[in-house]
């Protein structure tokens, strides 16, 4: 703070400083007294300091802090803060008081220019941009004392510029053009970004009265080298603008522009989520109604594949007791019948019969013999007694031992996992059936020298089989006809069926069953 008047009590200004009065334009001639000084200085606020003074010279208090307006002899209107401490006494008795002041103009400019442009950036975030204008242009008309605001966006696809906005209208931003407001050269000066203050004799002017004259201000903002908005601001009088006025315009014109961008484009991000919500909910829709369709294809499906399933259970059911029955009839009936055909024919001495005639009976007696025993292995390969008597392990063993010896093929069986589980008969007859193919297909197809056959029982029964024949290429879609069979067959019972072969490596064969079954 620094020294600015020195007065008596009795109202005599006694001494300015130099400082205030090169900021004031007062000389002590000017204001003789402190009623002139009050007067001139602090207009409307000389009451108030009137009254600080009064308490110091009456000792009500020691010290007064006050913020004031001062205004310069120019007309300017400047911010002190404002001190005075007790009077102090004179030589010939009069009581005096020195008041100190510190000039806070600028800080001040700049707490009012902060505050426009915070509550202009509150009033972006409280609705849609468009429907805002008319409450900026309230704020900015009052900051600013203008008698009208418009707001012009430079768009280059409309010649001229848009009339975002404008005091006298209160329709959609309509088509306008700069020329409405300044000359050719102040819109060049414009484009170059700077703020063009101008007087307008008389005439009518977009946005004010028609007038013996006004004062326009126009602040631009440029982005990317280019014009984009101008806010134009309008006096009904002959004003000149202060520079801080000035620098404050061109400010919020670049804060309203960007906010207006910030806000067009949450506005086109909200569009496009709306857009993409409405997309997703009819791809959800439509997804929702694949699944179900799905859903009941898979349910028709599970349908037709139990039905399936049902029926080859039945069919092996069914051929299963045919198998027995065909077995018992050939064991009781024609087993029977080739006893007594035998018997018959031991009767007949062949001492007693012509030569030629006893080696043709031999002959026959060894023939069916032959038939005897063919039809006693297709009883038994039927349905061998010994799969219900001494079961599975016992008959695939039988059925491995004829087999090999059948067919000259040398076969290594063994077996593991202690006491095998009690399997239902059809699981019994799915693993008996399925080393019957396995072998058949070998002696037909695989040109094998040998056969590794495991039956093992823990954690659950796996019957694998493996042979070094020519082997074949598993290809997609070309499983043969007996393979199928016994896939099928394991698929009843809960089993499965492995199959691992490669041209000129064998072919290994694993069906697999659990124990619950």
């Amino acid at each position: 703070p620094i020294p600015v008047i020195m007065h008596a009590e009795d109202g005599q200004v006694l001494q300015i400083s130099n400082t205030w009065a090169e900021l004031t334009g007062y000389t002590r001639e000017d204001i003789p007294t402190f009623d002139a000084w009050l007067n001139r200085a602090y207009g409307h606020g000389a009451e108030a300091v009137r009254a600080h003074m009064n308490l110091l010279f009456r000792g009500s208090a020691r010290r007064i802090n006050t913020d004031m307006e001062v205004t310069t002899l120019g007309g300017a209107v400047r911010h002190w803060s404002f001190s005075a401490s007790a009077p102090g006494t004179m030589h010939d008795g009069r009581r005096f008081i020195v008041g100190m002041a510190l000039d806070i103009t600028e800080r001040k400019l700049l707490e009012s220019s902060l505050a426009l442009l915070a509550a202009v950036g509150a009033l972006f975030t409280s609705g849609p941009w468009l429907e805002l204008l008319p409450s900026i242009s309230r704020i900015v008309r009052q900051h600013f004392d203008f008698t009208s605001l418009n707001l012009i966006e430079c768009d280059p696809a409309v010649r001229g510029g848009i009339i975002l906005f404008q005091d006298s209208r209160a329709d959609e931003p309509t088509a306008g053009k700069l020329s409405e407001f300044f000359t050719p050269a102040e819109i060049s000066r414009l484009r170059k970004g700077e703020v063009v203050a101008t007087y307008r004799r008389s005439g009518r002017n977009r946005g004010a009265k028609k007038t013996a004259g006004c004062s326009i201000l126009g602040a631009p903002y440029l982005a990317d080298g280019k014009l984009r908005l101008v806010i134009v601001g309008i006096r009904e009088a002959r004003f000149d603008w202060r520079v801080d006025e000035m620098d404050l315009l061109r400010q919020l014109a670049a804060h309203i522009y960007l906010r207006i961008q910030r806000s067009r484009a949450d506005a086109a991000l909200l569009e496009a989520h709306d857009q993409l919500e409405t997309r997703v909910r009819e791809r959800t829709r439509k997804l929702a109604d694949t699944l179900a369709q799905l859903q009941t294809e898979v349910a028709v499906r599970q349908r037709i594949e139990a039905e399936r399933t049902e029926l080859l259970q039945r069919q092996m059911t069914t051929q299963e007791d045919e198998r027995l029955r065909i077995s018992r009839d050939l064991h009781d009936n024609l087993g029977q019948l080739m006893v007594v055909v035998m018997l018959y024919l031991d009767q007949l001495d062949p001492l007693e019969a012509h030569a030629l005639f006893a080696q043709r009976l031999e002959k026959v007696r060894e023939v069916l013999d032959m038939f005897n025993q063919a039809v006693r292995r297709q009883a038994w390969e039927l349905r061998p007694a010994e799969l219900e008597h001494l079961g599975l392990e016992a008959a695939i063993r039988l059925y491995v031992a004829d087999w090999s010896k059948r067919t000259g093929i040398g076969v290594a069986f063994t077996s593991s996992g202690g006491q095998p589980p009690q399997y239902n008969s059809d699981a019994m007859v799915a693993l008996y059936r399925v080393a019957q193919e396995a072998l058949t297909n070998i002696h037909r197809h695989a040109k094998a020298s040998s056969v590794r056959i495991h039956l093992g029982f823990e954690p659950q029964t796996v019957l694998s089989i493996a042979d070094n024949g020519v082997g074949f290429k598993m290809a997609t879609g070309s499983v043969r006809l007996g393979l199928v069979g016994m896939q099928e067959r394991l698929v009843i019972v809960g089993g499965t069926l492995k199959i691992a072969s490669a041209p000129r490596r064998g072919t290994r064969i694993t069906a697999t069953l659990a124990d619950d079954r």
